[in-house]
């Protein structure tokens, strides 16, 4: 099985950027056999409820987008409309990346260090929010 999930990341990693989900689409569409199968439907079903275990997530502190986003590839293989989303805000991801990166390496050093530390000030008063929030304290 682990060699399985290996092959399958290689693959994707392998595809433009771009074009990843697309293509992985494609792929799967050409090896099925059959039009609807179980190990589809349980995909697709577990891909809906790992989409909605990270949209609960997303307003607590951790990975929700995350979990959001496997889910939402593991529904792409069965949809071409969400493979097409999922490559259209990898290619603007990326682009914003880009330039975060370009405007960090810009920043001087007492810049980045008052950037992490507001950034650390912001995570720990989200986390004692949704604490208090959570138990009413």
């Amino acid at each position: 099985m682990w060699r399985t999930v290996v092959e399958h990341w290689r693959s994707l990693e392998a595809s433009p950027p771009g074009r990843r989900f697309q293509e992985r689409f494609f792929r799967n569409r050409r090896r099925r056999g059959t039009p609807l199968s179980w190990r589809r439907l349980v995909k697709l079903g577990s891909g809906v409820l790992i989409c909605l275990a990270g949209f609960f997530l997303m307003p607590a502190p951790g990975p929700g987008w995350v979990v959001f986003f496997f889910g939402a590839a593991l529904i792409s293989d069965e949809f071409l409309f969400v493979a097409r989303t999922l490559d259209w805000g990898e290619l603007r991801v990326r682009r914003l990346i880009n330039v975060a990166e370009t405007l960090w390496r810009r920043i001087p050093l007492a810049g980045k260090a008052l950037l992490v530390l507001s950034g650390g000030v912001l995570g720990v008063g989200a986390v004692y929010a949704a604490y208090s929030w959570w138990f009413d304290v």
